[in-house]
């Protein structure tokens, strides 16, 4: 496994040094560089090679969108992830429009969460390195964000890949066509005859531009489709519909929901947090602790079960987890339900 290298920017030195000593630790992370504003980071990142950044956003002149915005102009495979107050709102909306930036966690959080957060971006660093997942995914993204020009851009790259014989190009689209069928985000606007009729045009066509001509206005019918249910778009409702089905599922995170959706987990953050209002990862850690919440009130159920149930692998997680939101432990929350019930039955008698 590729050891990952991390750049960590905060101007507050305690939180500096406590992140790259517990980044420094991890497994498959190498920390190789500690700044405490944008300015000394974009130096050292400019000079290092450099994988993920994570940036504190207010920061005294350089700040975090100052650095975002420099990185973009670097053209270098970056992901950043932010770091964040409550209180920075109008900068978090400003930063999460940014391609670069993987996801976002609110202080105060957990060590825990940092390293589900970098484990995320690892992944998704890993599978961006395939041109062929780069290309499609990209062109699925531009229809759902109803880009149609980039996604015919992106469209024409995955067509005219010389590398490859038209035979096995045209097995590319098949696949693609297969894909956006089966999106939960897409899939509504496909009907199966459609989908049959756009395979057979592509199966008899032997000209790649005839093919791109062909799938090209196939994008744009498909991009023309903008569903939106209740201000949140079709794809973040499907998000949700995937946490809260797989919601025992201990590897369930933003990449591997970003993948049953056929999307970059970088842009189902984005979209995640423009509708929600919120990370995808605090969306997560809430919805398993409201469901906790109505575990732990049945006690036949053990602490760890009501952990296991809601995807929390460690129970010592999940009691440090329960405790950041409910600001009690989940025990105590039982106790506390049991004595109101108590108390209600009592009034009734």
């Amino acid at each position: 496994m590729k050891t990952v290298n991390v750049v960590i920017v905060d101007d507050e030195e305690l939180v500096l040094n406590g992140q790259s000593e517990y980044i420094s630790h991890l497994e498959g992370f190498n920390v190789v560089g500690k700044a405490a504003n944008g300015l000394q980071a974009f130096n050292i990142i400019e000079n290092s090679d450099v994988d993920i950044v994570i940036t504190d956003i207010r920061m005294p002149q350089y700040d975090g969108i100052w650095l975002i915005e420099k990185l973009e102009h670097l053209n270098r495979d970056i992901t950043v992830i932010i770091i964040s107050a409550y209180d920075d709102k109008n900068y978090l909306l400003k930063a999460v429009k940014c391609p670069l930036v993987f996801d976002y966690l609110t202080k105060p959080y957990l060590d825990e969460e940092l390293l589900e957060t970098l484990d995320s971006a690892r992944s998704y660093l890993t599978s961006r390195h395939s041109s062929d997942d780069i290309n499609t995914t990209l062109i699925t993204s531009g229809i759902l964000n109803n880009e149609v020009a980039e996604s015919q851009e992106y469209l024409q790259k995955y067509i005219m890949d010389d590398k490859l014989s038209f035979s096995d190009i045209k097995n590319r689209i098949y696949g693609w066509l297969v894909s956006c069928s089966m999106n939960p985000s897409l899939s509504g606007r496909i009907n199966e005859e459609r989908l049959n009729r756009m395979m057979r045009k592509v199966y008899e066509t032997e000209d790649p531009d005839e093919l791109y001509q062909l799938v090209s206005r196939f994008v744009s019918r498909l991009a023309e489709k903008e569903a939106v249910e209740d201000d949140v778009t079709v794809m973040v409702a499907a998000a949700i519909k995937t946490v809260n089905d797989s919601l025992a599922d201990s590897e369930l995170n933003l990449t591997s929901v970003a993948d049953k959706l056929h999307v970059t987990p970088n842009y189902l953050s984005n979209r995640f947090s423009r509708d929600m209002g919120q990370s995808f990862s605090s969306y997560l850690l809430q919805t398993r602790i409201r469901r906790s919440k109505r575990l732990l009130r049945n006690v036949s159920y053990k602490i760890y079960e009501v952990a296991e149930m809601v995807g929390f692998a460690d129970v010592s997680y999940f009691n440090k987890s329960f405790k950041k939101v409910e600001g009690i432990t989940p025990m105590q929350y039982r106790m506390k339900k049991i004595s109101q019930s108590a108390e209600e039955d009592n009034e009734e008698q």
